[in-house]
């Protein structure tokens, strides 16, 4: 039917004279694609080719209140346009039409179907005099920009700018632009950009982090994964100024930049950052300030109570009683960090073994108690000078040690034992052909030589290596320095230490409800000391809005309660100090009557139900250790900014999920 005869036939029924034409439009893309649930309904002999004389009534009611019209005048609408309707493509046709007539005819004239554009064409800036007078923005500039999008693959588009003249202020879709500061609009954009030419969808870049969460993708995997679902999109043929590959560093800007904005929605607060620099330094102060605010203030589930981390108790002498319980453990995970015992001072790059406090000792032997200067072995090949630099100094014992270290790290069944055991953690990188010695925790063990005693030549000859697996984050009472044994004879084997590899932090510690909520989590560098597990118990429940817990498992509380009654600690005098009841039958000896008579679970009644089994999941921080062990090889290389902004990030996602599935088991 021609536009004329449409028009005529609407001119001849009076109800529908007054309808916006945006309504019609509206009627006609919602009806063409509901064309199958129209079909239905109607009677065997009527044909799928045509459009029937009348609309099934739910359809009807449908589309009446969609847009708020009668069910009478939809009839009328029906008759009149179910003929165009029928004729019209259903949704994902039209998709395919319009995609095909950009590629033909609107690539050429620089239309791809997105472009970018800022959400307003006013200058917002209040003391600026253009804004007053609300002229439009006319200074444009257009940028070719790559949108990864969650169901239609990489997309080419344009992203526009405005730029107001009057205050020098750049106008972005996500972002403005003034005095070199960028200045984040409120909430997260439907487009967020992650890179100077890159843009990813919202849910996109939500369904990345959920996977973090639930399933310990790396920001590699999820590249290789979206790489993968690209080749299932029909190929453009036209040219494009930038690769479509999604990188792995503009994942991880994602990840970053969706938890900022999200932070800063939940604070009804502004992100700003700087416009120049690196696009990899761009978020680090705002990611250090949040991971000091979550030091200061605590997880935003601090507050948390419930059923099954709280308990109201009834004792026998008619007293009731507040009961919650938090359980402490720690995990073998962390980062690098310097090799000078108890330095926390962060590494310029991950490669490193000092901060730069003490970078001079790279240039140091790496032998303990060594002072020399390192070797520094130049080599001409083909006319042109290489120069290599050991670890250690001239001294053969010494260089034969450094001998040994390599020859070990390079060993087959070295690497076979080390890739075996990390196997039981998700790879960073799905893909990745080998692993090289490099991309193993070799410097998780503890190593030591010793030198024959009897050989004093000094010439290389006579040294051992000794290695010993980290045994994992136990609690421990501080170190007391070695005082050395006087019966011991002088000219026996010598013992020595040398840090050729990157030291790491030692473990992750996490306090944890019963009901699985982690209350906070901390890195330990040198051990998990238990004069430091106490210090984080006390920081933790001491930030607003916390409350202090009345009682406090862990693995080794019978030492903790010695080192509490020890100190004096008396924030901890009112705390309930128990073992749990595993580990308290199967890894505390049945002679350590101390452990026995103070750290039993069963001299506290609160704790137990009627009918003598635990009220309170005693062993959950163990549960929650072995996901939280799922992010090691995501973790392993990070710089402390990035690995806390990562782990509290993660924390108080599944923090969220928790209460979320705990209020929909209520409802």
């Amino acid at each position: 039917m021609s536009a004329v005869s449409l028009l005529q036939r609407l001119a001849g029924i009076e109800s529908l004279s007054h309808i916006p034409l945006t309504t019609f439009l509206t009627l006609i893309h919602r009806a063409s694609a509901l064309k199958r649930d129209i079909s239905l309904p109607q009677t065997l002999g009527t044909s799928i080719d045509c459009a029937p004389p009348v609309l099934p009534q739910s359809v009807a009611l449908f589309l009446a209140e969609s847009v708020q019209l009668s069910e009478e005048l939809i009839h009328e609408f029906w008759g009149v346009f179910k003929d165009e309707i029928w004729k019209n493509p259903a949704v994902d046709e039209r998709e395919r039409i319009e995609s095909e007539a950009l590629q033909l005819h609107g690539h050429k004239r620089g239309y791809t179907g997105c472009t970018i554009y800022p959400d307003n064409s006013f200058c917002m800036n209040t003391l600026c005099p253009r804004m007053s007078a609300q002229l439009p923005l006319k200074k444009v500039e257009q940028r070719c920009v790559v949108v990864y999008t969650l169901s239609n693959g990489a997309r080419e588009g344009w992203a526009v700018h405005l730029y107001c003249e009057r205050c020098k202020t750049n106008y972005h879709n996500n972002f403005y632009v003034r005095n070199g500061m960028r200045t984040y609009h409120r909430g997260v954009p439907a487009l967020i950009q992650i890179g100077e030419h890159q843009f990813a969808e919202r849910g996109l870049v939500r369904l990345w982090a959920d996977l973090m969460l639930t399933s310990w993708v790396s920001a590699t995997n999820h590249a290789r994964t979206y790489e993968l679902s690209q080749a299932r999109f029909p190929k453009q043929t036209n040219q494009w100024q930038f690769q479509k590959k999604l990188d792995s560093d503009f994942v991880w800007d994602a990840f970053v930049l969706l938890a900022l904005l999200e932070d800063h929605e939940d604070r009804h607060t502004i992100l700003t950052v700087p416009h120049t620099g690196l696009q990899k330094d761009r978020f680090t102060t705002q990611m250090a300030s949040r991971n000091e605010r979550i030091i200061v203030e605590g997880h935003p589930e601090i507050s948390h109570w419930c059923e099954k981390c709280m308990r109201v108790f009834h004792c026998e002498d008619g007293r009731i009683l507040k009961v919650e319980a938090v359980v402490t453990d720690g995990l073998t995970i962390g980062h690098p960090c310097c090799s000078v015992a108890r330095c926390t001072d962060p590494l310029a790059n991950n490669r490193d073994r000092f901060c730069a406090n003490h970078h001079i000792l790279h240039k140091m032997c790496a032998v303990e108690g060594c002072e020399e200067p390192v070797r520094e072995v130049t080599k001409t090949t083909g006319g042109k000078e290489c120069t290599t630099v050991y670890k250690t100094c001239s001294n053969r014992d010494h260089q034969e040690m450094e001998r040994l270290h390599k020859e070990r790290s390079k060993a087959n069944f070295q690497l076979t034992q080390k890739l075996m055991r990390q196997k039981v953690t998700h790879p960073n990188d799905a893909f990745a052909e080998a692993r090289s010695a490099e991309l193993v925790d070799l410097e998780d063990a503890e190593e030591w030589f010793e030198k024959d005693g009897l050989d004093s030549a000094g010439d290389g000859r006579g040294i051992e290596m000794h290695r010993v697996n980290n045994p994992g984050a136990t609690g421990e009472l501080d170190k007391q320095p070695d005082t050395p044994c006087p019966m011991h004879p002088e000219d026996g084997n010598r013992k020595l230490k040398a840090r050729f590899g990157r030291r790491r932090t030692h473990n992750e510690q996490v306090i944890v409800r019963p009901c699985g909520i982690i209350c906070s989590r901390a890195t330990f560098f040198a051990a998990e000391a238990i004069s430091n597990v106490l210090f984080m118990v006390q920081k933790t429940f001491s930030v607003p809005n916390s409350r202090k817990p009345e009682h406090l498992i862990y693995d080794s509380n019978c030492n903790a309660l010695r080192e509490v009654e020890a100190r004096g600690e008396v924030w901890f005098k009112d705390v309930g100090m128990c073992v749990d009841a595993f580990h308290l039958r199967t890894k505390h000896k049945a002679s350590d009557l101390f452990c026995r008579e103070r750290c039993d679970p069963k001299h506290y009644p609160e704790l137990m139900n009627a009918d003598g089994s635990w009220y309170f999941n005693s062993s959950i921080a163990e549960q929650t250790n072995v996901w939280l062990g799922g992010y090691h090889a995501i973790v392993r290389e990070m710089l402390p900014v990035k690995y806390n902004f990562f782990l509290d990030e993660m924390v108080m996602r599944r923090n969220r999920a928790l209460v979320e599935k705990m209020e929909r088991a209520r409802s």
